[in-house]
């Protein structure tokens, strides 16, 4: 079999700084066979040295892209193997590579694409911002187990507008201006959409869904607005700060615009946009991301990147894609 080719927009970088959003945010899965065997392996030793840890199997089977793939379970909103104050059981137990591939990947993103396989770090890492300014380059060994399991790979299909969304996001000067003027095809880019009136309201209407959300359904459900959870913590923080009623939401700053780009085309390059209806659908609400997460960065004295990554998650959802989209694009 011919090996695929490995892809990535620069050199990877992987550092994990143990934040556990991806044990809390993220279905841990679907695992490969292998994982499962591992886990299987490393569980007797979990289980004596956390004897209160396991009251159930860790598997669940669970639907997937048309599909019942096994995930790692969850429990109170966690990976049932994460534990207060250790985090990964396994990893505390046995080590890294006693994890499943998948969770050793994390923050890596690997896809399957037509030119092969892609390969770069989720902007909706936590600690993307500082991976991306100074994180290590990836081991070459650990590369090489990644094109060993190719089924750790998710299959992307391209997505209309890919190339022409790429192009935009290549320009050395592109910030959120840039995109909205590509979305409401306005060729002048001194003359972008106005929108900060849009964004007052979505946001009204964004937390008016939220607070739903976490009024409406049980702890298992919540995902990353799990408010124990580290990424649904930060959104707390977000939602007080909202509730101030922000009104403006400048340009994403000078000296965060270099991560914004990069974290913009990495975004395009591993096919987050899949998680959207379309691609227009999603760049506008990476445009909501940046222009809020800037806002919000500045008023309380945090790093945007973080910020960013907070609001790039919850955006995943998609009733939270509805509350900030159900009424048209923000131009006419």
């Amino acid at each position: 079999m011919v090996q695929k080719k490995l892809k990535a927009l620069g050199v990877p970088r992987s550092r994990c700084d143990g934040c556990g959003s991806s044990c809390s945010s993220f279905r841990v899965g679907p695992l490969l066979a292998e994982d499962k065997l591992a886990v299987q392996a490393v569980l007797p030793a979990v289980k004596a040295a956390f004897p209160d840890q396991l009251d159930r199997s860790p598997f669940a089977e669970e639907p997937w892209k048309g599909q019942t793939q096994l995930f790692l379970a969850k429990k109170d909103g966690f990976c049932v193997f994460h534990r207060a104050g250790t985090g990964c059981t396994i990893h505390a137990t046995a080590g890294l590579e006693a994890k499943p591939l998948v969770c050793q990947l994390y923050p890596l993103q690997v896809i399957e694409a037509e030119d092969g396989l892609r390969l770069g770090n989720r902007s909706t890492c936590l600690a993307d911002h500082g991976v991306w300014a100074d994180g290590p380059p990836t081991d070459g060994a650990f590369l090489e187990r990644i094109l060993a399991n190719p089924n750790v790979a998710m299959k992307r299909e391209k997505p209309p507008a890919e190339d022409v969304a790429m192009h935009v996001a290549n320009l050395s000067d592109v910030d959120t201006n840039t995109v909205l003027c590509f979305l409401a095809e306005r060729p002048d880019r001194s003359d972008p959409p106005q929108i900060d009136a849009w964004l007052t309201e979505r946001l009204t209407a964004l937390l008016l869904e939220v607070h739903d959300v976490l009024e409406s359904f049980p702890e298992d459900h919540l995902g990353p607005l799990h408010p124990r959870a580290t990424i649904g913590k930060h959104f707390e923080d977000f939602r007080r700060w909202a509730a101030t009623a922000p009104t403006a939401f400048p340009e994403v700053s000078e000296a965060d615009r270099p991560y914004f780009r990069d974290a913009l085309r990495r975004f395009l390059f591993l096919r987050e946009t899949s998680l959207f209806p379309t691609v227009p659908w999603a760049l506008i609400c990476v445009v909501t991301a940046a222009r809020w997460g800037a806002a919000w960065a500045a008023a309380q004295n945090k790093p945007f990147g973080r910020c960013f990554s907070v609001l790039l998650v919850a955006m995943e959802s998609p009733r939270l894609q509805r509350a900030i989209l159900e009424d048209g694009p923000p131009f006419a």
